[in-house]
């Protein structure tokens, strides 16, 4: 009756640390000679391969349904079923080795649909994780109901990255305008995160790249690498760590650098990697680790000087660890994944995102504003200035004026002193008290003293 079941409860799970066949399997089953192990759907670091076997009996009412594997990272699931004694093969994926579209169900995750057979059927499904962490959440849906489903999330998932990609290439655009390195780190940050989670979710390996044989296997590695470069360059912009903490600033400067050679040498000895991938994941996580533990170090080391800064990252960061916690529970076998109808991380990336991005625009609007107001202190300047060149040149003609003035009267008076006749005789005019003309002859008469 209902649209959606945990199969889990229905289902007996076996390991084993040799690959089998199925009609092996079956045998060391019957004669309980196969390994059972914990009867939950994640299981946390492992090299084994799991055998998930249960029974439907159908009947001629039985509507068609579909079995999901909803973990889109496995490298190899085959589903076999069991009837008279015949084993067939019905379904098949995985992301090592194999394209997109050699799936029997194209699909980001794994769907099997089950025909009604009208008798007891059996069923075998192969799951092959090795050396990494494995869970496999099993879920049986009415086929109707899953369409119904699948659709209505495709809308909710379309609607979420839709924000997240604007956001970033919001902040990227802000970075031009305003030509600073805390939008640019930012962007990097958002786009990266928003990208993995892309691909956690099986999209990237439908949409983006659907031909490669390994590289889905890998991608979430050298992402979680890009998305630690990006956190700690923007971490380090965003509280001003460099000032305050260069201790850390070198710490971080070492993460991004040690995680660099690792991946490196990773697509250089991919083959080392198979061998040692539980090694190099554990390493990665203590590292992705330490540098949340000092990014929350350097925001209380801030806090006096970029207390707003320093408040938003302890909101935005509570919820992305909260996130990332449950996901590594989860990881290491700790919690349950289908007890969680969302991906942690998921949730918790898309909360922090949102509320970084806000302080991101109010960063940018309080910087317009200021660039606005240097403006028109810029405008009032240039008034200024072009208002006292106006002056200082009228300043300039007024003293010119002044000093010809000054010369004129200075001259004036040194002329009035005396009066040089053609006969060479100089005679003080203060002492003249009269003159007279008679045609080219002039008369000066002199006051006796």
């Amino acid at each position: 009756k209902e649209s959606k079941i945990d199969f889990i409860p229905y289902t007996k799970i076996y390991e084993s640390s040799n690959k089998l066949d199925v009609d092996e399997v079956d045998r060391l089953i019957k004669n309980k000679q196969l390994l059972l192990a914990n009867q939950h759907a994640t299981q946390g670091f492992s090299q084994n391969y799991y055998w998930l076997n249960f029974k439907i009996d159908w009947k001629s009412n039985y509507k068609p349904v579909l079995l999901e594997l909803d973990n889109p990272h496995i490298d190899n699931v085959i589903l076999f079923q069991k009837i008279d004694g015949i084993y067939t093969k019905i379904g098949f994926g995985g992301d090592r080795g194999k394209t997109f579209e050699e799936r029997s169900y194209l699909n980001r995750r794994y769907i099997f649909p089950l025909k009604n057979s009208n008798k007891s059927t059996e069923y075998f499904l192969m799951v092959d994780k090795k050396n990494a962490s494995v869970s496999f959440p099993l879920w049986l849906w009415d086929k109707q109901a899953f369409e119904i489903n699948e659709a209505r999330e495709n809308v909710y998932f379309g609607i979420y990255f839709g924000v997240i990609f604007f956001l970033g290439f919001l902040s990227l655009i802000s970075g031009l305008l305003v030509r600073k390195k805390v939008f640019f780190y930012y962007a990097g940050y958002s786009l990266s995160m928003a990208i993995y989670l892309f691909t956690a979710l099986g999209f990237s390996y439908q949409f983006l790249y659907p031909e490669s044989l390994n590289f889905n296997n890998y991608s979430r590695v050298l992402l979680s690498v890009i998305i630690t470069l990006f956190a700690t360059l923007f971490l380090r912009a965003f509280l001003k760590i460099d000032e305050n903490l260069p201790r850390v600033t070198k710490y971080f400067k070492f993460v991004n650098v040690l995680l660099f050679v690792l991946t490196f040498t990773w697509m250089f000895f991919a083959g080392l990697y198979r061998v040692y991938t539980i090694w190099f994941l554990n390493v990665s996580n203590i590292i992705f680790f330490s540098v949340f533990l000092l990014s929350f170090y350097s925001a209380f080391k801030a806090y006096k000087k970029e207390r707003t800064n320093a408040v938003i990252f302890f909101i935005a960061f509570s919820v992305m660890i909260l996130g990332l916690v449950i996901y590594l529970g989860i990881e290491y076998g700790v919690f349950e994944e289908s007890k969680f109808p969302l991906n942690p991380i998921l949730l918790g990336s898309g909360i922090e995102i949102v509320i970084f991005s806000m302080a991101m625009l109010h960063q940018l609007t309080s910087i317009i504003s200021s660039k606005d107001k240097l403006e028109q202190k810029t405008i009032v300047l240039e008034d200024n200035k072009k208002s006292l060149e106006v002056y200082t040149e009228e300043l300039k003609k007024k003293t010119k004026k002044l000093q010809q003035d000054i010369s004129a009267n200075k001259l004036n008076k040194e002329e009035s002193k005396t009066i040089v006749l053609k006969s060479k005789t100089i005679l003080p005019i203060n002492e003249i008290t009269h003159i007279s003309s008679d045609g080219h002859y002039l008369s000066l008469i002199k006051i006796r003293s």
